[in-house]
């Protein structure tokens, strides 16, 4: 006798963990079904993901009011009319005609959970029997976990099989039998708590719980956000077939429960390190997944890389770092909030080779020169957006000219990714020659360009920063690579700030250098804008793109603000492309990659550890990218394709973009006019050609 009443003790407790492996289930169940929903719903898997969003939402705001609503129910007929609730929701859920009527059943849904886990904890408690309070809290701990491992994964298989309607409605038969178990096992329990409303600015008053609750509606927000959409990102982003992403959730709900475990082993004894660990943790997970999704990530290893030859000249390569991060949050932000545009900026790839090897190390002008340049460069790129004069410019350059200038930097940039890794030395009876591909950084280089191959062949996101980060790691034990932490405050940016020298503005050379970066961030910007746009179906029946100017007016701000900070010039992103191909339309897809490079900002030990070698793979791959123009260069025609092949040899070969540019325009100007082909040429083309030829002349 005494055998079955302590078992009939534990029947609430039993009753009460499956009501939360089933309450859990339901929350998640969606995440791994959005796809489906979307599709049925004909809608958008951004609205669908709301579901998950305005849930959670609802579950952090209304728990407060809700509970004060219901304090003075008993606990028995409160415990049974949420399950009640929690069915009737879920068979509006499976038999919704639409959007909206889903939206409300899962509000109704919310509103159940919302309740229920305010007083499921001390039920457990007062169930069981005395001195078994600890073992009546793991059990609730327990059924939430297996539904985080279980739950989603087998929603999501059921939803895969028998349609996402059938999941719903098996939640709905399932809490239904769970409704009648509670109903037979469960005490009559009094409530211990009884508000009104009326004390609520007094429970407001109390900071500590304010606190906790404003955090948990942050939280729950954050959390959300991103955990709605994982189930589309797998399938779609990281391109997983179906069964791999049902296995790929259940990892994700096992280290859910390792989380868990880790919490109530680790907490205690290290409060700080935990609670650093448990938001900049996710914080940067999520920076690997807009990393994937836009592929910008790399420049922050990649531009202090580059840079550092001028170490030996005073510019800080730390304070390069957080320069080149300011500029893509600053420009990135005014592409999102003045533009709208979902387009990400950076310091770009090439002008920064112009800025190191041209202009500083090749003519021999100062690091504080070269920002002039750029600050000037930004003013002129504000003026000829404001009027009709960047449309002449742009047009007077022939076609042929343009793409062999994008190819041309390919080509010198892989160059630089080549010599920076030591795969091609110096040699004073050949020029260059390959290095030692054994051991050290060539031999690193040679690794990592093989690596970033593979994954970029097979279409891995973010191939280019997993890349880098791959090297590096096996740079560790060749002893190439020497890592100096993973989170620290953001270097100063103070050495580099407004460091600008004017002194030498009138010159020839500033003209040419002014010139130079005008133009390749003209062209770079504009090639990146309309090849996005025109994917995006952004572009209008009549060529025209709306906004045009104002995105052009953020890449100019962006790269007025960048020389101020110290970064190269600023400009428009090609790796917008798969943000914008992920259903990126408005400023809110560069809002986020702003906010992403904010948080990648207190991870610069980590990326000023990435040694150069481990640069390299993404200089030569992306040099390759931008060959891409040449297959558009009629190559028949000789009279085009004569000065576009000088224009792209003379880049490498001279170690400097603007004799690849100017040697160009020169050669198509004079060959044209001796082959009178006067049709081609424009006076904006002849005044260019003069002034590039007295460069040479007299400088």
């Amino acid at each position: 006798m005494q055998n079955k009443e302590s078992f009939t003790r534990w029947l609430p407790l039993v009753g009460l963990t499956f009501a939360v492996f089933v309450f859990n289930t339901s929350e998640f169940m969606p995440i791994g079904l959005l796809t489906d929903i979307a599709t049925d719903l004909n809608i958008s898997e951004a609205r669908a993901g709301l579901l998950i969003s305005v849930y959670a939402w609802v579950v952090a705001i209304m728990s407060l009011p809700l509970m004060i609503m219901v304090s003075k129910m008993e606990l028995k007929r409160l415990m049974l009319s949420i399950i009640a609730l929690f069915v009737v929701s879920h068979v509006a859920s499976a038999f919704a005609e639409g959007y909206y009527t889903l939206m409300l059943s899962r509000i109704g849904v919310a509103c159940a959970h919302s309740i229920f886990w305010s007083i499921a904890p001390p039920l457990a408690v007062r169930t069981v029997p005395d001195g078994k309070r600890a073992l009546g809290l793991s059990a609730i701990a327990t059924g939430s976990s297996v539904a985080m491992v279980v739950g989603l994964p087998l929603g999501r298989v059921v939803g895969l099989y028998v349609g996402w309607r059938m999941t719903f409605l098996s939640i709905a038969i399932i809490s239904a039998l769970i409704f009648v178990f509670i109903l037979m096992v469960f005490p009559k329990l009094q409530s211990r708590g009884k508000f009104a409303f009326k004390e609520l600015p007094t429970l407001l008053h109390n900071r500590v719980l304010l606190g906790v609750f404003i955090m948990s509606v942050l939280f729950a927000t954050a959390h959300y956000t991103g955990y709605s959409y994982i189930e589309p990102f797998l399938g779609k982003v990281a391109a997983m077939a179906p069964d791999t992403v049902t296995l790929v959730l259940i990892v994700f709900g096992g280290s859910g429960m390792f989380g868990s475990i880790a919490f109530s082993k680790y907490y205690m004894s290290n409060r700080r390190r935990f609670m650093l660990a448990v938001t900049l943790g996710p914080a940067l997970c999520m920076l690997l997944l807009q990393a994937a999704a836009t592929g910008m990530a790399y420049i922050l290893a990649v531009n202090p890389s580059i840079f550092s030859n001028l170490a030996d000249k005073g510019m800080d390569t730390n304070a390069v770092f957080t320069a080149t991060a300011l500029a893509a949050i600053i420009g990135t932000l005014a592409m999102a909030i003045y533009a709208k545009k979902p387009f990400g900026l950076a310091p770009g790839m090439g002008l920064n080779a112009f800025f190191v090897f041209t202009v500083c190390l090749g003519m021999g002008y100062s690091w504080q020169f070269a920002l002039t340049a750029i600050l000037i460069e930004g003013f002129i790129f504000v003026v000829l957006t404001l009027t009709s004069i960047r449309t002449l410019i742009v047009d007077a350059i022939p076609a042929s000219i343009k793409r062999a200038i994008g190819a041309g930097i390919g080509l010198f940039i892989a160059f630089i990714g080549l010599k920076n890794a030591g795969i091609i030395v110096e040699n004073t009876a050949t020029f260059v020659t390959i290095g030692n591909m054994t051991q050290g950084t060539a031999l690193l280089g040679v690794i990592g360009i093989i690596i970033t191959s593979v994954l970029v062949i097979k279409n891995v996101p973010g191939s280019l920063l997993i890349g880098i980060l791959a090297t590096a790691l096996i740079g560790i034990p060749m002893g190439v690579t020497n890592f100096s932490g993973v989170v620290d405050t953001p270097p100063s940016v103070a050495p580099l700030f407004c460091q600008f020298e004017f002194h030498n503005i009138f010159t020839i050379d500033m003209v040419v250098i002014v010139f130079t970066f005008l133009f390749i961030d003209m062209f770079d910007t504009m090639g990146t804008l309309v090849g996005v746009c025109t994917k995006a179906g952004m572009m209008q029946k009549d060529g025209r793109i709306p906004g045009l100017n104002k995105a052009f007016m953020a890449d100019a701000i962006a790269t007025m603000t960048g020389a101020c900070l110290g970064a190269s010039t600023t400009t428009t992103y090609v790796e917008s492309a798969a943000g914008v191909a992920q259903g990126g339309r408005t400023g809110l897809t560069a809002f986020s990659t702003a906010m992403c490079f904010v948080v990648a900002m207190f991870f610069a030990p980590l990326f000023l550890s990435i040694p150069a070698a481990a640069t390299t793979p993404v200089l030569v791959i992306v040099g390759l990218f931008m060959l891409t123009p040449v297959k558009d260069i009629n190559l028949d025609n000789y009279a085009e394709s004569i000065p576009a092949f000088i224009t792209i040899v003379m880049m490498p070969l001279t170690y400097s973009i603007s004799d690849g540019i100017l040697c160009g325009v020169i050669s198509y100007v004079l060959i044209n006019m001796l082959c009178l082909n006067w049709k081609k040429l424009n006076p904006t083309l002849y005044v260019l050609a003069v002034l590039f030829i007295m460069k040479y002349i007299f400088i």
